[in-house]
């Protein structure tokens, strides 16, 4: 797990472990501000290969959003397949240039719809599913932390990176049991 917070270490890291791959677990963590009426916006993306063996957290609080940050994320993350559970509040929230670029330039892999076409089963939770293809629920207690407080726990680090590897690792499974 690299938590990246220099433009120069997502072009590193990006092109190491993400530049060959097509498929990317994904995911992102913020703090809910609807409830006070302030805009959300995305504390950190999660990144994970498709193996769940490298993670790259994004963290967007304090990278640039300027035009060096946007170009090295389009240059990395251009033709991808990303993979992630409940994606409509994880776009929401992500900086709109960002969030325009994955919708147009990549597919949007939502496990939620595929696992509900693939067992004709109700919605279930992310933690649910895990439980039912690794034995174990994923935690969530982390789930609802300060995300914008740096540094980040470890504890926090840990859930955020889990997520988006389970990601990748539950879209192999299900595609497997087909």
């Amino acid at each position: 797990m690299i938590f990246i917070d220099y433009i120069e270490n997502l072009k590193l890291y990006g092109e190491k472990y993400f530049k060959n791959s097509e498929f990317i677990g994904f995911d992102s963590e913020w703090v809910d501000k609807i409830k006070f009426k302030e805009k959300t916006e995305t504390a950190i993306v999660q990144l994970s290969d498709y193996d769940g063996k490298n993670v790259l957290i994004l963290d967007m609080v304090n990278l640039p959003k300027n035009n060096n940050f946007i170009n090295a994320f389009k240059e990395i993350f251009t033709g991808k397949k990303f993979i992630g559970y409940d994606l409509k509040d994880d776009l929401l929230n992500l900086p709109n240039e960002i969030m325009a670029h994955l919708q147009e330039k990549n597919e949007m892999i939502d496990l939620q719809n595929i696992y509900k076409i693939s067992t004709l089963e109700s919605t279930k939770s992310f933690s649910e599913i895990c439980k039912e293809f690794f034995g174990k629920p994923l935690c969530k207690y982390e789930q609802c932390s300060n995300w914008e407080l740096r540094p980040l726990r470890q504890s926090q680090l840990h859930y955020a990176a889990l997520d988006a590897i389970y990601c990748s690792l539950l879209f192999k499974k299900i595609i497997e049991k087909k």
